[in-house]
């Protein structure tokens, strides 16, 4: 890089050629803030990179898009990604997770969590032992090593033995949106027109053990709240096995069954309106890094019932909507409460503008790029 040329940052974007995951919201409220900044040229790659243009719509003509020619994991992180790398000359590549094992420039590693680690038994045997070789190698070779929340962190120094002080946290966050009365009435009117659906409790999350959705089902049927006018509706793409769920779905009588949407790769504005229309939104993950959907929920001025497990002991604002979900009768309780007797307006503007002081993209987008430039103010001392 030369001095006093813009940085040429790239972002492996192929998570938007997938479903949801907050990996997707992490990315894109990152690099559109980013992209506006001076002193960056953003570059993000994928497959599908005219889905990913409409994902950046309001910033795209500030980012080039590269596309990819494979749909292989192992062909983009081993061949490909290095050799677009070296052609369009990048200085600083951006990688979830997980990195190419041929370093051609700088890298930055963002590792959201480490929960197969912290909680082994919710994980098959070979996707930790895989996920532990990897993920380590890549934050070992990083350049910017970085995760979203203090528990994260902790969590990585303790497994993958790295000196907490390399770790930067640079926080997830959410995107202010404007939210009234009309907004709503209008998100449940098309929601009513598209899918019939009217009075119901959501819950946006991946579908794995970990994420507790069969408690949800298993409460949703303990309320008998299918026969009292309610519909559940999870949003989110299976992405490993979830014996429970599918148990919990087939005790389930007719009727319950009916009143039950699984819901999958529902795109950005239709996802905003599903928040929006919702009656309450429930979160009854065991363990996030950070966990972004309650925060999304919250900014829609919609009731929130959060797990307080891991890093979402942090979301001290929704005061006693934040439960400890491995104790089921408490949970069934509150969830019953919050349908009865919701969180009034003043509440609930109240925890979205903390919210939106807290977790600002605008502020994690500097953070990021201010540890790119200590990296290279190192490289120059060395």
């Amino acid at each position: 890089m030369n001095e006093g040329s813009p940085i040429r940052l790239f972002a492996d974007a192929h998570v938007f050629d997938d479903g949801y995951e907050g990996t997707r919201s992490f990315l894109l409220g990152m690099y559109t803030e980013l992209a506006q900044l001076e002193g960056v040229q953003v570059f993000l790659g994928a497959r599908n990179c005219t889905r990913l243009r409409d994902a950046f719509a309001p910033v795209a003509d500030r980012i080039q898009f590269i596309p990819y020619a494979t749909s292989s994991r192992y062909g983009r992180l081993f061949w490909e990604l290095p050799h677009l790398l070296q052609k369009h000359d990048i200085d600083y590549a951006h990688f979830q997770y997980v990195a190419p094992p041929r370093k051609v420039c700088a890298y930055i590693v963002t590792t959201h969590d480490v929960l197969f680690e912290d909680m082994p038994g919710l994980f098959p045997y070979f996707y930790r032992k895989l996920r532990h070789n990897w993920f380590r190698h890549s934050a070992l070779r990083a350049d910017v090593l970085t995760t979203v929340s203090e528990y994260a962190a902790t969590s990585i120094a303790a497994h993958f033995g790295i000196a907490k002080h390399r770790i930067a946290i640079v926080p997830n966050a959410v995107a202010v949106q404007p939210t009234d009365g009309k907004l709503q009435q209008a998100a449940r009117h098309r929601l009513r027109e598209r899918y019939g659906v009217d009075r119901y409790v959501l819950c946006v999350s991946r579908m794995e053990p970990r994420k507790n959705q069969e408690q949800l089902l298993e409460a949703f049927r303990e309320l008998e709240l299918a026969a009292k006018g309610y519909q559940l509706v999870l949003i989110g793409r299976r992405s490993m096995g979830v014996p429970l769920l599918d148990a919990a779905l087939t005790r389930l009588q007719p009727h319950e069954r009916a009143a039950v949407w699984l819901l999958n790769d529902v795109p950005d504005v239709e996802l905003l309106d599903w928040y929006r229309g919702c009656r309450l939104f429930v979160y009854p993950s065991l363990g996030e890094g950070f966990g972004i959907p309650p925060l999304e929920a919250a900014m829609a001025r919609v009731p929130v019932l959060c797990s307080n497990l891991t890093a979402m002991a942090d979301f001290h604002f929704f005061g006693n909507d934040l439960v400890d979900v491995t104790h089921r009768s408490a949970f069934i309780t509150k969830l019953c409460e919050l349908l009865t007797n919701p969180p009034g307006h003043d509440v609930l503007e109240e925890r979205a503008r903390i919210i939106a002081e807290r977790y600002s993209w605008q502020w994690s987008a500097k953070a990021l790029l201010s540890r790119i430039h200590d990296h290279q103010l190192q490289a120059i001392s060395r």
